[in-house]
C-alpha cells in the first residue's frame, strides 16, 4: 500500500512539473456602456510611464478646452487602479448629458499580443471609435496590418481609426512580404506606413524624412555646426529597420538643403578646392544636378566623377553593453577615423541613425581613436528622435555625460520639450508657493504630442458648434479639417491643415530640434569644462503678405546651461 501511494505521489508531481501553464484564453475588452465612445490605448504592459503622461495630457487638454468655452470635464478616478487586472481608463465628457469619451489601456503581453486584442475589440459591439498605438514603426505596422484584416468585414462607418504616436518610418514592408518568412527586420520597405491601413490611419508624429529634413536644415543654418566641406559620415545598424529607413532620409535631406543654400555655394567650392577635390561639387553632399545650366561651368553634370562621396558605415549588429562598442561598432569607428585622416576637416558631420545605446557606444569607439578632441576639432553628431530630451537634461550625468561624450549633438523632438505650459521647470527654478523648490525637469514633448491626439479628437468628435460625429468614418472626415495655429490644434479654415490626405502630419506643425554643445576653456582650447549648453528651436511656418512663405527657426526660451560634476 505504501509503495502504491508513493508511486501516485510521484506521478502527480511529474504532471505538475511538466504540464504547461494554464491557458490564458482570449482577452476580454470592457463592455461599452450607453452614451460612451471608446478609444483603445493599445500599449505594452510595461508602458506605465507613457500611460501616466497620457493621463496628464488628458487633464491638461480638458483645462485648455474649458478655457475656450467648451463644456469638457475630465474623469481620472480609474486611471490608476490598485488591482493590476483592472483596465485603467480616463474619460472626457462633453456637456451636460453629452457623449462620454473613454480612453482605456488594453495591455499588450507575451500572451495577449496585438492581433489578439484587435480581434477581440473588433468582435465586440460596438468596436472602438479609434485605437491609439504604434510607439515604434514595427509595432505600428503590426497594428495597422491586424486592423486592416480584422475590420475588413465591418461596414465603413464602424471601422476604427488608427492614431499613431511615435512610429516614424516612411515606408515599411508589406504584410505579404513579412509572411513569406523573410521577417519584418529584413523585408524591403515597399509601402507607406500610413497606407497599410489606408484612409483610417493618422500619424501624429513626424516621419523619418521630415525629421532628417529638420535636423539637416538646422545644421546648415548655423555657422558653428555646418561642416566645412565634403565628405560627411553616416552609420547604419543593419538589424534596426529604423536606422536603415532614417539614413535614406538624411541622404535626401542633405542634398536638398545644399541645393537650396545658394548663399554658401562659393564658400563650399573654395573649401573643396582646398581639399584638392575637383570639380568642387562632384560627389559628397552637393548634388551635381545643381550645376546644370550654371554659366560658370562648361562641362555637363554627367561628366563629373565622384571624388569624395559620403563615408557610409554599415554595422551588422546593434546588440551590446551600455557604453563599450561591440566589435562591429569598433571596426566601423576605426574605418571612419581612417577616412577622416585622409580627408581632414575641423568640423566633420557624423550622422547616426540608430538607438541611443548603440549611438553612445559608437561615439565611445570614436573617442578611442581620437582621445584628444578639442575645440579645434569638434565632431557634429546628427540624429533623430532616438535620443530624448530627458537623456541629455534630466538624466545627463549617467545617460549622456558631456565629459565622456564631448560632441556637439543635434536631435529631433516631435513637440516642444521645454514648454512651461505643459509643466516643464528648469533645474533649480523656484516656483512661488513651492516651499521644497521641487522641479519638473522631465521633457514635455510626449505630453504635448498626446495632447494633440486628445484635442484633435475632441474638436472633431464633439465640437461645440455642431453635433457630435455619428461614427468613425465621419470622424476621419472631420480630422482632415483640423488645423494648426500658434502651436496647437484648432478647427477653423484659416490655418494650415494638420494632416495631408494620406493621414501624415504636415511640416511646420510642431517640429523642434535640440542642440547640445560642450563648453571649452577659452584660454586652453584642449580643456573640456564640465558644462554644456542646451538650446531648443522650433521650426514653424511663417506667413507673409502673399500667404505662407515656408518655415524659419525660432528659439524656445533662453539656452540652458547644465553642469555635470555637481551632486
Amino acid at each position: 500500500m505504501a509503495i502504491a501511494l508513493s508511486v501516485a505521489v510521484v506521478l502527480v508531481a511529474v504532471v505538475v512539473v511538466f504540464q504547461g501553464p494554464p491557458a490564458q484564453g482570449r482577452p476580454t475588452p470592457v463592455p461599452v456602456r450607453a452614451g460612451e465612445r471608446e478609444v483603445a490605448w493599445l500599449y505594452p504592459a510595461t508602458g506605465a510611464p507613457s500611460w501616466q503622461r497620457f493621463v496628464e495630457a488628458v487633464r491638461r487638454s480638458a483645462v485648455r478646452l474649458q478655457r475656450e468655452g467648451a463644456e469638457i470635464a475630465a474623469d481620472d478616478r480609474n486611471a490608476f487602479p490598485s488591482e493590476t487586472t483592472t483596465v485603467p481608463e480616463v474619460a472626457l465628457s462633453s456637456g451636460e448629458g453629452g457623449s462620454r469619451f473613454v480612453f482605456r489601456w488594453y495591455k499588450l503581453t507575451s500572451d495577449w499580443k496585438t492581433n489578439d486584442w484587435i480581434e477581440a475589440l473588433i468582435q465586440r459591439q460596438p468596436p472602438p471609435l479609434a485605437i491609439v498605438g504604434g510607439s515604434n514603426s514595427e509595432s505600428a505596422r503590426e497594428l495597422a496590418t491586424s486592423l486592416r484584416r480584422a475590420a475588413d468585414s465591418l461596414p465603413n462607418a464602424e471601422r476604427p481609426l488608427l492614431f499613431l504616436t511615435t512610429a516614424t518610418a516612411d515606408r515599411v514592408a508589406s504584410s505579404d512580404e513579412g509572411e513569406r518568412g523573410s521577417g519584418e527586420s529584413t523585408s524591403r520597405p515597399n509601402v507607406q506606413l500610413t497606407q497599410v491601413y489606408p484612409q483610417r490611419t493618422f500619424r501624429f508624429c513626424f516621419s523619418n524624412g521630415q525629421m532628417a529634413a529638420a535636423v539637416s536644415n538646422f545644421i546648415w543654418s548655423r555657422d558653428d555646426l555646418r561642416p566645412q566641406r565634403d565628405p560627411y559620415y553616416a552609420a547604419t545598424w543593419r538589424d534596426d529597420s529604423y536606422s536603415r529607413d532614417f539614413v535614406e532620409g538624411f541622404d535626401s535631406a542633405l542634398r536638398q538643403v545644399i541645393a537650396r543654400d545658394s548663399t554658401n555655394l562659393w564658400a563650399w567650392a573654395s573649401n573643396q578646392a582646398l581639399l584638392r577635390s575637383w570639380p568642387p561639387f562632384a560627389g559628397g553632399i552637393f548634388p551635381v544636378q545643381r550645376l546644370r545650366g550654371n554659366p560658370y561651368f562648361s562641362q555637363s553634370a554627367s561628366d563629373f566623377r565622384l571624388d569624395i562621396p559620403p563615408n557610409k558605415l554599415s554595422i551588422a549588429s546593434s546588440v551590446g553593453s551600455f557604453d563599450t562598442p561591440n566589435p562591429y561598432e569598433a571596426k566601423a569607428a576605426g574605418e571612419m577615423l581612417d577616412h577622416w585622416s585622409a580627408f581632414p576637416q575641423n568640423r566633420p558631420l557624423l550622422i547616426l541613425t540608430g538607438q541611443s545605446q548603440p549611438l553612445r557606444r559608437f561615439l565611445r569607439g570614436v573617442l578611442r581613436g581620437v582621445p584628444s578632441l578639442s575645440k579645434r576639432v569638434e565632431f557634429v553628431v546628427a540624429t533623430g528622435d532616438a535620443i530624448s530630451f530627458n537623456t541629455v537634461y534630466r538624466d545627463r550625468r549617467d545617460a549622456w555625460n558631456i565629459l565622456d561624450l564631448p560632441f556637439s549633438l543635434v536631435f529631433f523632438c516631435h513637440r516642444d520639450p521645454i514648454s512651461p505650459e505643459a509643466g516643464f521647470r528648469a533645474e533649480g527654478q523656484r516656483i512661488d508657493g513651492d516651499e521644497q523648490n521641487n522641479t519638473a525637469e522631465t521633457g514635455t514633448e510626449d505630453v504635448l504630442l498626446f495632447g494633440d491626439i486628445v484635442e484633435a479628437l475632441m474638436q472633431s468628435a464633439a465640437p461645440a458648434d455642431s453635433p457630435p460625429c455619428a461614427h468613425a468614418e465621419e470622424l476621419a472626415e472631420r480630422l482632415h479639417e483640423v488645423r494648426w495655429r500658434d502651436g496647437r490644434t484648432v478647427r477653423d479654415g484659416e490655418s494650415a491643415p494638420l494632416f495631408d490626405r494620406e493621414g501624415q502630419r504636415r511640416g511646420g506643425t510642431g517640429e523642434h530640434v535640440v542642440c547640445l554643445k560642450p563648453m571649452w576653456d577659452t584660454n586652453y582650447p584642449d580643456r573640456l569644462l564640465p558644462r554644456a549648453t542646451i538650446e531648443v528651436w522650433a521650426w514653424p511656418r511663417v506667413k507673409g503678405r502673399q500667404g505662407e512663405r515656408g518655415q524659419r527657426w525660432l528659439r524656445r526660451g533662453e539656452p540652458l546651461t547644465v553642469s555635470y560634476n555637481d551632486p
